[in-house]
């Protein structure tokens, strides 16, 4: 079976996340929300912080990666575009 590849760079292999690891540097770094919490933070009702706050978005990764997943979704936060 092939490996899907990164739609932005055709080198590139993309795994399937390790979900079974008990060693945190072997395992992934999962983001996990349902896709409504997801739909409502992408229509601007609540921010990433807010999400992870309620436990709508979970960040399932050892502490060190946790903070960098976390500036990574506020990063990317949807913004409001004034255009006047």
């Amino acid at each position: 079976m092939s490996q899907p590849k990164h739609p932005a760079d055709g080198e590139t292999l993309l795994d399937l996340p390790d979900l079974a690891a008990t060693d945190a540097a072997r395992g992934s770094n999962i983001i996990v929300m349902a896709e409504a919490g997801l739909r409502v933070w992408l229509a601007r009702k609540f921010d990433v912080h807010a999400a992870l706050a309620r436990a709508l978005f979970h960040v399932d990764a050892p502490a060190s990666a946790t903070d960098t997943l976390t500036r990574m979704l506020a990063d990317a936060q949807p913004s409001t575009i004034d255009i006047a």
